[in-house]
């Protein structure tokens, strides 16, 4: 037994530890025996250099660190982002994990061989144990569908990501994105969760180089706008394989509440004339859990519908546009944020709101 042994041991223990993470499922993400990991714990056997490099990168600290060479728990990126050095190297390792045949595991690879990014995979098939220790560690920061897990799942040491564009966004711009790309609630050669109403300021390139990766790769993209900046939407819908949703919510100052922002007169005025002219598109009254007292939430309301349909017809004063009512549900809303579904009889309602402005207004097939 050695000194540095034992400091490494120590080291290595109180890591493991800080990250709720077995001997048995550490060992597992190793590659080694559990009996392996006890060594490495207690000093009596010290890892090889390949194994060191492993669980550096697990904890996202440094070598010298682990070593007892420095005093520093993480590597120094001073100025730099999360993710990548001055040259666009990344400072962690990158797993991915796959499933067969699947598309948007594919589109993932793809970008990352582009960017000459380097990263390990994991078949959830052929690698089950090692997927499955991943999968226990993370569950928390893992979504299952009604179909199962979404893959792929990307992990960095840090920050685990789900989908195929909430990847790409975190790879071109770390967490800035997460307001506007979020998990689909669309499967197969569908992909949602794209809001570039939300995208912030600055974002815009990123966010359609991101639609361009998804569209390209053969999925058919769904972008989801609440009225604000028709300019990008409009580049968007330009992509191919890309169709559009307006979604109303209510008044600006509902907008507002739940966007973060609400459109002037003339965006709306532009957006609703980009999605009603494209093909596919919807324009629509979304009833969603709004703000309420305190913390609540709660339904909208017929002044809600109303409210929405005046906006879109003073702003666009075409009464006859074809107008949706639709609500949001558990698959689209995990849990409905505490609220029981909405009964169907209150889309009769959100209607006959609707109608005294916009007259076509009808519920959604």
């Amino acid at each position: 037994m050695t000194g540095l042994g034992i400091e490494l041991g120590n080291k290595i223990k109180a890591l493991r530890n800080g990250r709720n993470i077995k001997q048995a499922e550490f060992a597992d993400l190793l590659g080694v025996t559990k009996s392996a990991v006890s060594s490495y714990e207690n000093g009596t056997r010290l890892p090889s250099y390949e194994v060191l490099i492993k669980i550096a990168r697990i904890f996202r600290v440094s070598t010298d660190y682990l070593l007892g060479c420095s005093a520093e728990t993480s590597l120094d990126a001073s100025g730099l982002t999360a993710r990548q050095t001055p040259t666009g190297d990344y400072l962690m390792s990158i797993t991915l994990y796959t499933a067969p045949d699947c598309i948007r595991c594919k589109i993932v690879k793809a970008f990352l061989a582009e960017r000459n990014i380097e990263y390990g995979t994991v078949d959830f098939k052929e690698n089950a144990q090692e997927f499955n220790t991943f999968y226990r560690t993370n569950r928390k920061a893992i979504y299952r569908n009604p179909e199962g897990v979404e893959f792929p799942l990307f992990f960095d040491g840090e920050t685990v990501k789900q989908g195929s564009g909430e990847i790409i966004a975190y790879l071109l711009s770390g967490h800035i994105m997460e307001a506007c790309v979020t998990r689909s609630d669309l499967l197969h050669g569908q992909i949602s969760g794209l809001y570039p109403s939300c995208c912030p300021d600055g974002q815009e390139e990123n966010f359609v180089t991101l639609v361009v990766r998804l569209s390209r790769g053969g999925l058919n993209v769904v972008v989801q706008s609440d009225g604000r900046k028709p300019e990008l939407l409009k580049t968007l819908l330009g992509i191919g394989n890309v169709s559009a949703i307006l979604n109303l919510a209510g008044s600006a100052e509902t907008h507002a509440a739940l966007y973060g922002g609400a459109p002037t007169k003339e965006e709306l005025a532009a957006s609703a004339e980009l999605v009603s002219a494209s093909e596919g598109g919807i324009v629509r009254f979304l009833a969603q859990p709004l703000p309420g007292e305190g913390d609540a939430k709660r339904w909208p309301g017929r002044e809600d519908a109303a409210a929405a349909a005046s906006m879109l017809a003073e702003a666009t004063g075409k009464p006859t546009m074809p107008y949706q009512i639709a609500a949001v549900t558990a698959d689209m809303i995990p849990g409905l944020q505490g609220l029981e579904p909405l009964p169907e009889s209150e889309l009769l309602v959100y209607r006959s709101a609707s109608r005294k402005f916009l007259f076509k207004a009808d519920i959604a097939k």
